[in-house]
């Protein structure tokens, strides 16, 4: 079995996923009954070793009540976000799924411009055209004019081709949406306009659980409008691009990106105006809509960044979205791992006015001037190495130290002849005495991602031999 959403509302556990068959799992009515662990006598410990024994709670507001009213005299210890919990409990072995299995929709919008700029909120403008893919090879277009391209469906107004995308969605049921920029452009336009033209129940049936929010997310100070259709996730390819793809780009027009990336561009039209392609060639611009969609496969064909999207939230137990935070991600990893040996971390206290702030890498202080043979050096997996050499974890560090940076430059204030001891550039030491709990998993993943790169650049030579052989024979590839 694997899940494909879920999420905690109202106390209760909303939940999707499918059977090894592939049939569709999904429930909405499951009270989640928590478990967190206080110090005392028990088969349950904490990272430093202290013993714990679990409390159970018959409902998430009672457990929730117990942290509110004794989190800063007591040691609560194990995982707040309790439908998080849930899932680590469940799904304990490690998910070996491929996209595959899931059901994913590649959409892509098409809009009348009569107003300048896109208003995703008020949407003064007509949705023309909606293009879907399913990744499978089928495809289908909603306009509400007469054409024969293929795949199109004729709706005759725009609430008619609303309702058929509507339907279409239902139908196809998928786990996944995505698209260029489909976040916070096609899914968001389209949330605002089928609530002014249909209202929101139907807007509300582009989810299982009946249940889409209005979000306002702050991007560069900016307030962008997103709709969340709970159960089911949006992956916006662009997002994945930006986030996976290693290099910076000029520009993330889908033009530009499907050019460098599969030698694809947008379709062209002999109108230059946006509006006077919709106005005079109708069967060009759904050729268009539709052109859209495919650059969109053809670069998660080639990439598989929802593909890697969903792998690194199976790996961490968490939703598909979630992989835009590098924090969730690395939170639930370690949680889901100390979980499955019976250990806890302590609830975060809440903030009582002191300054928790913890010492960051030392920068010396340039000598100002001009230099002759300046050099740069770049450390490979400087970061993950650190960890991995001082042995970083918060159960392995020494408390207190009187060690200082300036008594680490003055080499004072440390045994060399002590060797269960490491000492970082900031003065913070840490223990040898055993293998603390960030630096093994940070090990495991560094090791992980080394094996699928050597693997990734044998496939890469072994394609290019491949190629080479054909061009031989005169087979163009």
């Amino acid at each position: 079995m694997i899940y494909t959403s879920f999420f905690q509302k109202f106390g209760k556990l909303y939940f999707r996923g499918r059977k090894p068959d592939g049939t569709r799992i999904q429930f909405s009515d499951r009270d989640l009954k928590p478990t967190l662990y206080v110090k005392g006598p028990g088969k349950y410990k904490n990272i430093y070793g202290d013993m714990l024994h679990a409390k159970e709670f018959d409902s998430i507001k009672l457990a929730r009540d117990f942290i509110k009213d004794y989190g800063s005299s007591l040691s609560i210890h194990g995982n707040s976000a309790f439908e998080y919990d849930f899932i680590h409990r469940q799904f304990n072995e490690e998910i070996d799924a491929s996209i595959d299995q899931l059901s994913v929709c590649i959409i892509d919008i098409e809009t009348t411009a009569e107003n300048g700029q896109i208003d995703t909120e008020r949407t003064p403008e007509k949705v023309l055209l909606i293009t879907c893919s399913d990744m499978k090879g089928k495809m289908v277009t909603f306009g509400f004019q007469p054409s024969s391209a293929p795949n199109y469906i004729n709706c005759g107004s725009e609430e008619q081709l609303l309702q058929k995308f509507i339907e279409y969605i239902v139908e196809t049921d998928p786990d996944i949406i995505s698209g260029w920029n489909s976040t916070y452009f096609d899914i968001a336009y389209l949330g605002s306009r089928i609530t002014k033209l249909l209202g929101s129940r139907a807007l509300d049936r582009l989810s299982p659980f009946g249940i889409v929010e209005k979000k306002i997310d702050k991007i560069l100070d900016r307030e962008q409008l997103r709709w969340d259709i709970a159960g089911r996730i949006q992956l916006d390819l662009l997002d994945l691009y930006k986030k996976f793809r290693l290099i910076n780009r000029p520009k993330y027009k889908l033009d530009y990106i499907g050019q460098i990336e599969v030698g694809e561009r947008k379709l062209e039209s002999e109108y230059k105006r946006f509006s006077d392609r919709y106005k005079h060639d109708w069967e060009n611009f759904v050729l268009y809509n539709q052109q859209d969609v495919r650059l969109v496969e053809k670069l998660e064909n080639k990439l598989g960044f929802i593909y890697l999207a969903v792998s690194l939230a199976y790996m961490c137990k968490v939703n598909f979205d979630d992989v835009f935070s590098p924090i969730k991600l690395w939170e639930n990893y370690i949680k889901h791992t100390l979980l499955s040996r019976n250990l806890f971390i302590e609830l975060k206290k809440r903030s009582n006015g002191s300054d928790d702030s913890i010492v960051g890498g030392y920068v010396s202080q340039p000598d100002q001037g001009m230099y002759k043979w300046v050099v740069t050096f770049d450390a490979a997996s400087l970061y993950p190495s650190i960890i991995m050499a001082l042995n970083m974890s918060p159960e392995t560090l020494k408390r207190p130290t009187d060690l200082t940076i300036e008594k680490l430059l003055e080499e004072s204030g440390v045994d060399r002849t002590d060797t269960s001891l490491c000492y970082a550039a900031n003065g913070s030491t840490y223990s040898k005495d055993s293998v603390g709990i960030l630096a093994e998993l940070t090990e495991i993943v560094f090791n992980r991602r080394k094996t699928a790169k050597n693997g990734m650049l044998a496939a890469k030579n072994e394609m290019q031999l491949i190629q080479a052989e054909l061009k031989k024979r005169g087979i163009d590839v």
